[in-house]
């Protein structure tokens, strides 16, 4: 044992003393240490003997009575991680199971760890020939797609928890199924490297990076071990100039690099800001058949350089050409990634409207077929102007829901105002709230975004007599005197078309603004509680899942796609109105491969026919917004919302802080 080594003290000093104190306690802080590391030692070695002696213990049981009645995940369910593998190993040994049957195993119902230990015992299988070789790394590959496209992927921590199962020996200890598929891939990855030649091995392993948009480590730099790091930045360099641009434009020369070259060039563009370089991936991205996504966060970082740059060169493409789907999925998943799907569309919708003004033509056409990727429904209308929307399509006079709500609204807004607070009511629609609160003698105003709805109310107000002021105005920016109401409200869930943060933000900010010190905000919003992010994540999970089972069968894409829809109906039954909305824009999201949205965005229509783009507030939104713009919460009142949905709403009254 290393003894610790004695310190001198030299009393030279007032402080000697207390250093001497602060020294002996460090002294006995490394004894401490000394100890725990030798009583961990020793542990390790305990837990490995311990491993040893459990390993020759199952290796001399009799499972002849476990073979004889066939080996199911309902057998292997009720046994130990580390007793899977051993069964599972000798069965391959006395070739009780084969390929079908480890896949049978696998693509059952059954838990993570039995799918693990069917990857780690893997290549013991024995093959009959050259093709069923193939097939059992197709097979792997496949798994290695479907697995990696539901996480993030850390190859070397997955690695290391597959090591520590194996000491400890026993079942697995996993956090909600994450760390159980990330070692599921890296054992995986682990047995193609192990069953397959070595250039079959990079090229099924960057089909799996390829299909996915997790960012990887080094796991593919390892496969290869005939560049080191020299040898890639040398060549990186060669294939840039002095000033930091691309020297070269031949996709012959680009394509002789190897992936991990052509990813080191894009970090050097990226870190020169070099906007050739921005010309030559915009246009390489539409030129190419290559998959970019193995080295699609550092083409982002480049891109993100000069973000206008970008975005102006991108729309000259989007418009400006008739573009394949893979085409327009490529520049569409990286501009979200950059800008966020709500400026993104927001982008598309200004350049569309632009178009409209012009006349249209080619370009428009385009760019409409573009805006229908972020649409959860291509075959409805999007609505690129809600002013538009209301003026030319929508009836709003005739929505059933408001109507058949009104009554208990008009009584909650009396309730809530007193009869000599100055009142104003933000889109005030067609005129519902606003005739039946004026009739109590009120002052109150409103106004609309819509000139339609503004001419209905005022012919509503006059044929009742009713000497009420409405105008058309914005509640983003309008024209009204700071402090001058007691009270503002706006009902029927009309704060759910702001859908940005920054026109929300815009609205509180401008509710702030006019109300007096004290005053009252009141606001619905639809209840959406089971419709979280984490919800989100195991739908998505369950349908990757049901994809890879109906993959797995003799179905037609087109049979594949009715029974995943009819999944998702079900899957989705469970949840109200506008939690299925919520959750059915993060899905469809997803499966195109968009990953920056704002989760809560809903795809909405008031007619079936023509739909825009809202959001669904969670309360977590409104606290912010309450606490940015100095309101606090009075009270929130919940009722049943009339859509047969089983939706609630929840009615906010917010009242400005007193500023003293």
């Amino acid at each position: 044992m290393n003894k610790i080594k004695p310190r001198m003290y030299y009393f030279d000093n007032e402080n000697s003393t207390t250093k001497m104190h602060q020294d002996a306690e460090m002294l006995k802080f490394e004894a401490k240490l000394a100890t725990l590391k030798k009583a961990n030692i020793e542990l390790n070695r305990k837990n490995q003997r311990a491993l040893e002696d459990r390993i020759e213990m199952l290796n001399k049981k009799d499972y002849g009575p476990i073979f004889a009645n066939g080996l199911n995940h309902k057998t292997l369910s009720e046994i130990g991680f580390l007793e899977k593998t051993i069964i599972l190993e000798k069965a391959i040994g006395l070739g009780k199971i084969g390929l079908k049957d480890m896949q049978t195993l696998f693509d059952a119902d059954s838990s993570d760890e039995i799918k693990l230990a069917v990857m780690e015992t893997f290549s013991k299988l024995k093959f009959s020939d050259e093709k069923e070789k193939t097939e059992a790394l197709d097979y792997l590959e496949r798994v290695g797609k479907y697995f990696s496209g539901n996480i993030y992927f850390d190859g070397d921590r997955a690695s290391d928890e597959i090591d520590e199962a194996y000491l400890k020996g026993l079942s697995l200890d996993w956090s909600e199924g994450k760390d159980a598929e990330q070692m599921i891939i890296t054992s995986a990855i682990v047995r193609i490297s192990e069953i397959a030649e070595k250039d079959d091995v990079t090229r099924r392993l960057l089909g799996i990076f390829e299909n996915t948009g997790f960012e990887q480590k080094d796991n593919l730099e390892d496969s290869d071990k005939d560049s080191d790091q020299k040898n890639i930045i040398t060549k990186g360099s060669m294939f840039l100039n002095e000033r930091g641009e691309l020297a070269h434009s031949d996709d012959k020369e680009w394509y002789d690099l190897r992936y991990y070259e052509r990813r080191y060039i894009v970090q050097l563009l990226a870190e020169k800001k070099s906007q050739k370089g921005i010309d030559y991936f915009i246009n390489y991205l539409k030129e190419s058949d290559e998959s970019t996504v193995i080295y699609r966060k550092e083409i982002q970082e480049l891109l993100e350089t000069d973000t206008e740059y970008t975005q102006k060169k991108t729309m000259e493409i989007l418009g400006g050409e008739k573009l394949s789907d893979k085409q327009i999925f490529r520049f569409v998943t990286l501009m979200t990634d950059m800008l966020g799907d709500i400026a993104m569309r927001d982008r598309i919708d200004r350049e569309i409207i632009q178009e409209k003004i012009m006349g249209g033509g080619e370009r428009l056409k385009n760019l409409e077929r573009v805006r229908s990727f972020f649409t959860p429904s291509s075959d409805k209308d999007a609505i690129l102007s809600l002013q538009s929307f209301y003026q030319n399509n929508i009836h709003f006079e005739d929505y059933k829901v408001n109507e058949r709500m009104n009554e208990k609204e008009v009584a909650l807004l009396q309730s809530l105002i007193g009869k000599d607070e100055k009142v104003l009511e933000m889109g005030c629609g067609t005129g519902r709230l606003i005739s039946e609160l004026a009739k109590s003698g009120r002052d109150i105003s409103g106004y609309d975004y819509t000139q339609r709805h503004v001419q209905i109310t005022k012919k509503t107000l006059e044929e009742k007599n009713l000497p009420t002021k409405v105008f058309q105005g914005d509640w983003h920016n309008n024209a009204l005197k700071d402090e001058s109401f007691d009270t503002v409200y706006s009902l029927g869930r009309n704060i759910l078309h702001d859908y940005s943060i920054i026109s929300q933000v815009e609205l509180f900010r401008e509710a702030t603004r006019i109300l007096k010190d004290g005053g009252k905000f009141i606001f619905d919003i639809p209840a959406r509680e089971k419709a979280t992010e984490e919800e989100l994540v195991k739908l998505w999970k369950k349908r990757r899942h049901k994809e890879y089972e109906l993959e797995n069968q003799e179905n037609s894409k087109e049979e594949t796609e009715a029974e995943l829809e009819k999944w998702e109906g079900e899957a989705l039954s469970e949840f109200n109105g506008y939690e299925k909305m919520v959750l059915k824009y993060g899905l469809e999201m997803k499966k195109r491969g968009i990953d920056n949205f704002r989760f809560g965005a809903i795809y909405d229509s008031p007619d079936g026919e023509n739909f825009a783009t809202r959001y669904a507030y969670s309360p977590e939104d409104i606290a912010q917004l309450v606490q940015i713009f100095g309101f606090e919460i009075s009270e929130i009142k919940k009722e049943r919302l009339a859509t047969n949905e089983n939706d609630e709403n929840l009615y906010f009254v917010l009242k400005k802080k007193v500023i003293n």
